[in-house]
Formats: structure tokens, sequence, C-alpha cells
């Protein structure tokens, strides 16, 4: 055999013929390559995982904050009826609560105040926060002579309290729930007379590197699933 075939199986006799040192010899080399991806911007925690990686045919990732940024937006405005898609931004926005950290609520003031539709919330009567009972947001409002009450939540608990709701909307909620959106139902009534004012829907978008780097996985060989 030419010499350089020859090197690697007088390497591994080598090795073979000093047990005692086989696991110096590991750890130096996976040390070393430690370090060469130390210089890539990857930080090894357990010099086994570099051996493990090598073998590694699929990949297990989570979504939020590794594909995605972990950022709610609102992907889109869905109005039924009457509704323009301003109001129902607006009614929405009044279900929210200016001083929480929700993401939701965050996501929906914030195209609020983008839009100039954020509502006056020195008009609000009361507010009842997200009960996991009820599954919704409540709000009431002074408008004009009147009070005005808003909700918005999921829709399997928001459709029932409409008498308006349209055929469709059910095959509507699933279709974007099919696509990844996450969907929330708005309503707004006055006393036991409630209609469905329009569904939101809200992503949360891929980071910026994900379609390359899922790319670059599947080059070698290894097939990534989201769990």
């Amino acid at each position: 055999l030419p010499l350089l075939q020859t090197l690697p199986f007088a390497l591994i006799l080598l090795v073979a013929s000093v047990p005692a040192a086989l696991p110096a010899t590991f750890t130096i080399a996976t040390a070393l390559g430690a370090q060469e991806l130390s210089h890539r911007g990857v930080l090894v925690t357990n010099l086994a995982a570099i051996e493990e990686a090598a073998g590694m045919d699929v990949l297990c990732s989570d979504k939020t904050g590794t594909i995605t940024e972990n950022r709610l937006t609102v992907a889109d405005l869905h109005p039924f009826g009457t509704v323009a898609e301003d109001e129902l931004l607006q009614r929405a926005a009044m279900a929210c609560d200016p001083s929480t950290q929700d993401p939701l609520d965050v996501a929906i003031l914030q195209l609020a105040q983008s839009r100039d539709r954020a509502p006056d919330f020195t008009q609000r009567v009361q507010f009842q926060p997200f009960d996991p009972i009820s599954k919704r947001f409540e709000a009431e409002f002074h408008q004009g002579a009147g009070l005005l009450q808003v909700a918005k939540g999921a829709p399997h608990a928001i459709l029932p309290l409409c008498s308006d709701a349209p055929a469709g909307v059910e095959a509507e909620v699933d279709r974007l729930s099919a696509q990844g959106y996450r969907v929330l139902a708005v309503m707004q009534g006055h006393g036991d007379s409630n209609r469905l004012c329009g569904l939101v829907s809200f992503q949360d978008p891929p980071r910026a590197d994900s379609a390359r780097l899922i790319r670059e996985l599947h080059d070698l060989g290894i097939r990534v699933v989201m769990v």
C-alpha cells in the first residue's frame, strides 16, 4: 500500500498496543477539537459531546427562541361582517392591559399605536384579566351615553357567546392554526347582545439564520425535527 494509506493503520496499531494511553489520547484529540470549535463560536461543555455530535443523524429542536425570534407579532387581522380592520384592531386593544407584559397584549398594542388606533384607557370602567376558566379577557368602556363591552380570547370560548358568528369562522380558525398561527377571537356588545368582530392571528417570526442552518444540516445528512 502507499505510505499515506499505511500511516492510519500504523497509528491504529500504535494506539491499540498501549491501552492505558487510550483515555489520554482520546482526551487530547477531543480537547483539540473543542479548541477548533471555540474559534467557530461553539462552546463545548462536555468533551464526549463532540464524538456524539459527529455521529448525529437526527436533530430535535424546540421552536421558540431557537428557530424563531421569541417575539410575537400580529400577522393579520380578519374582520367579519361590517366591522372594519381598524375597528377590529381597536376592539382587540381595548381588551388589553397597557401595563402588562403579556406578549399577545404587547403585540396588539404596538400595532394599534403604530396605526393611531390605541384606545383611550381613561374611559375604561372595568377590566377582567385572562381567566383560565373562561379563557378570555374582558373590558368595559364608556362610549357615548352607554357602555361598550369587549372581550378577546380563545375562539372556542368566544364564538358560543356571539349571536352572529359566520358559518365558516371555525374553518377559518382551523386553517390559520394549521399554518402555525396563534389565533384569538374578538367580540363586542352591550349587555347580552354580543357580535363577533373578527380574528387576530399571531406569529413568531423565524430567525434570519434558521433557513440557512437547517439547509446546512440537511446537506450534512442530518434530519431536523421540530418538537
